[in-house]
């Protein structure tokens, strides 16, 4: 699968074995130059397109929570807050790191608002640091419903 001309950010067809898949062979591509440097990975975060698709879809998270796994459980997974993502994380015994956008803005379910719509970023009026910086005590992101 690639989506170079995309940035990796267009959905494309892929099932949570391919996921696993390419995951695997990803963390182990880094692996390897990391190690040739004297580094290591230490966290993991789905790129674009796979980031937001197993935020929401509990199969492809699995997927690639268990490929992180895999890899070194002493990986720390990152996704979006309150995703499937990391839920499966926490299934599968990893550390996880929630993550927000305080240039985007989200839907009234916790997604992001995707890039195709209007509205999808604040770029500039003002709210330092935009939408995500509202947080409520307990550490959540108020939505911005961007639908009007």
């Amino acid at each position: 699968m690639d989506d170079r001309t995309n940035f990796g950010r267009r959905d494309l067809p892929l099932t949570a074995a391919e996921a696993h898949a390419l995951v695997l062979r990803q963390i182990g591509a880094l692996d390897r130059i990391a190690r040739s440097c004297g580094g290591r990975i230490v966290h993991v975060k789905p790129h674009g397109a796979l980031y937001n698709l197993a935020a929401r879809n509990a199969a492809l998270a699995n997927a690639v929570a268990a490929a992180v796994r895999e890899s070194d459980p002493r990986l720390i997974l990152m996704g979006l807050a309150g995703s499937e993502l990391l839920v499966a994380g926490r299934a599968y015994g990893l550390r996880v790191a929630s993550e927000v956008f305080a240039d985007r803005t989200y839907q009234p379910d916790g997604s992001l608002t995707p890039r195709s719509q209007a509205g999808c970023a604040d770029r500039g009026s003002g709210n330092c640091g935009g939408p995500a910086t509202a947080h409520h005590p307990e550490g959540a992101v108020i939505a911005t419903d961007v639908r009007g």
